[in-house]
Formats: structure tokens, C-alpha cells, sequence
């Protein structure tokens, strides 16, 4: 029987430093103990079948965050009944406020997932242009408002640069200053009226320039070229792209989510798929939490070691919330500068 802290060394071996479990085993095994990659597998799904209500936690504060954003990658999954013996599944994040990081599995692409994580979704939602989402913003009594990302608009602009056209390099000036102008703001900390005002003064100036540009450019040009490509994009989601200058807190770009798919990339280029559907959906169970803990500042191996030995001695679950990592940071933080009994009576 494992303990705690040896399940969760196992956890973020795999899930934050991507090492897959018969490398993981080898390692042990240069330490003297031995370990089958069957057992750690078995200890994977007993630890993310215990971490799973934490998990939906994260995923209710996302849910309920002021800003929303989403994106997804592939995920290749074993499938006995595919003929190729593997199946593309999506992994998607759903981050909330850059606070809380919600990894959920499907085992296809279509708009059925993201449909129905999102159904109750309310506010602003920062999405790329799939087609998937749509629903959410179209259906009557929609009340997920779509908000476009500057950066998915910028490589369909560099791609007609790099094709050879040179037109392109006057959109990626115009977008570039966008992308200053927060970047400004940022470096002096200024509050969200003031940021308001500078969108509404300095990027609604450039974003009316680029639109005017656009609408020369792609009445001439011919449909297929990357640069109509390019500008068809960014028509179509004209409404959403602009919309970061109604609110503040509203990102230029979908970038934060972006970055957090990267641990989803480099872990399968190691351990290469997941053994199953029920696999892949542990997996995101333990990246929810990893990667929340992570945008806490908290070191993953001490919280998953501390809340796996709290869950298994049965915290109760009216009391998850405290188990959340921020919460857990603060309330340690806050033991950490309380005095002890003894030093308090020396």
C-alpha cells in the first residue's frame, strides 16, 4: 500500500515532468525498489479517482469566473475497436479569471463536448474561431458572449507573409500595436479604467484603420489566397476580436490557455496515449489540479501529498473549497505565521 506522498510523486512525475510510467518505474528500480508499471497504473487511478471532487470544484469556479477561456488539443487514446488500435481524443482547457484550470476529456471533436461543459455558461467566453462553440453564442436566450483572440488573427497574417506577400505586413504592424498598447499598460500597472481608456483612445483607432484596410484588400483579392484567408478570419470574427475594449479585464488574446495546453503537448510526445477513455479522463483530473496549482504558485508534490491524506481520512465534503489550492496556499500561509503554543508562552 502506497502512502500519500508516494502516490503523488507518481502523479506529478507523470503529469508535470511527463515521464512515463515504465520510465518512472526504472528509476525506482535504480533505487532498489521494484515496481511494475502495472501497479503504478493502478496507483494512478486510485489516485485520480480520489482527487476527482476536487476536480469538479475547479471546474464549477471556472465555470463561474468573469472571464472564461477555452481552448484544445489532441490526445491519442488506445481503441480496440478503432481499426487502428488508437483514436484521436481532445483534451480541453476551460481557464477561469488565470486563476482555475479545468482539463476535461472527449473522446472526438465534436461540438457536443465543448456544448456540454459550457451549456450554463454566463459572461464573456474567449474562444479561437471553431465552429463548435457556435451554438453557444446563436441559440435563443444565448448568454455566453464570444470574445475573439488577436493572436489566432495574427497567424493567418504571417502565413500570407511567409507565402511572400508583403500586403500582409501592414495588418501585423496594426496588430502588433494593439499588442503594445497592452503591453504599456501592463509594464505600468495601471487600473481598469485607465486601461479602458487607453483601448478606447489608442487600439479603437488601430482596429478601425485595420478594418478599413481589410475591406479594400479582400474584395480584390482572390478568395484562396493566404491573405484573403487571413482577412476572412478576422471579418468573421470582427465583432469578437473587439470586444476587449467593453471591459478591462478582458485579454487581447487567448494565449493563457494556449500555454497551459503545452503540458498536455509535451506529455504525449512521451508517454505517447492514454490507455483508455477512462484514462484520459483521470488525466485531466490530475492536470486540473496540477496546473491550478501551479497559477497558485503552489509546488504540486506538497499539495497533492497534504489532500490525498486528507480526502483519504475523510474530509468532509462540505469543507472542499478549503482544499482548493489557493484556499489550501492561504491557510498555510496563514499557519505558517501563527505562533506556536510554546513559543507563545516563552
Amino acid at each position: 500500500m502506497p502512502g500519500p506522498g508516494l502516490v503523488a510523486h507518481v502523479l506529478v512525475s507523470k503529469f508535470k515532468d511527463h515521464l512515463p510510467l515504465h520510465r518512472l518505474s526504472g528509476i525506482y528500480a535504480r533505487h532498489g525498489v521494484q515496481l511494475r508499471t502495472s501497479t503504478l497504473s493502478d496507483w494512478v487511478a486510485a489516485g485520480a479517482d480520489t482527487l476527482q471532487p476536487l476536480a469538479r470544484e475547479v471546474a464549477q469556479r471556472a465555470l463561474a469566473s468573469h472571464v472564461l477561456q477555452s481552448d484544445d488539443t489532441h490526445l491519442k487514446v488506445l481503441d480496440r475497436e478503432h481499426p487502428n488500435g488508437l483514436k484521436r481524443g481532445h483534451m480541453w482547457v476551460y481557464l477561469g479569471d488565470t486563476t482555475w484550470a479545468a482539463f476535461v476529456y472527449t473522446p472526438d471533436w465534436k461540438e457536443e463536448g465543448p456544448l456540454s461543459f459550457l451549456d450554463k455558461r454566463e459572461g464573456w467566453l474567449l474562444v479561437d474561431g471553431y465552429k463548435g462553440y457556435d451554438k453557444l453564442f446563436t441559440r435563443q436566450g444565448a448568454t455566453a458572449v464570444e470574445v475573439g483572440c488577436w493572436s489566432h488573427a495574427r497567424r493567418y497574417f504571417v502565413e500570407a507573409l511567409d507565402a511572400g506577400d508583403t500586403r500582409a505586413a501592414l495588418p501585423l504592424s496594426l496588430i502588433g500595436r494593439l499588442f503594445e498598447v497592452e503591453r504599456e499598460a501592463d509594464e505600468q500597472q495601471v487600473e481598469e479604467t485607465e486601461r479602458l481608456r487607453r483601448r478606447d483612445t489608442l487600439s479603437r483607432a488601430v482596429t478601425e484603420q485595420l478594418g478599413r484596410w481589410m475591406a479594400e484588400v479582400y474584395n480584390r483579392e482572390p478568395p484562396k489566397s493566404p491573405l484573403a484567408r487571413a482577412c476572412r478570419y478576422a471579418i468573421n470574427q470582427w465583432k469578437s476580436l473587439t470586444r476587449f475594449m467593453e471591459d478591462a479585464r478582458l485579454p487581447l488574446h487567448n494565449n493563457a490557455s494556449e500555454l497551459r495546453l503545452r503540458e498536455i503537448a509535451v506529455g504525449r510526445k512521451n508517454y505517447l496515449f492514454a490507455g483508455s477513455d477512462a484514462g484520459a479522463e483521470r488525466a485531466a483530473c490530475v492536470y486540473t489540479l496540477v496546473a491550478t496549482c501551479v497559477l497558485a504558485g503552489v509546488e504540486p508534490w506538497a499539495y497533492l501529498a497534504d489532500v490525498l491524506e486528507k480526502l483519504a481520512q475523510g474530509w468532509p465534503q462540505r469543507r472542499l473549497e478549503e482544499l482548493l489550492p489557493p484556499m489550501w496556499k492561504a491557510a498555510r500561509a496563514a499557519a505558517s505565521q501563527t505562533p506556536s503554543t510554546s513559543s507563545a508562552a516563552t
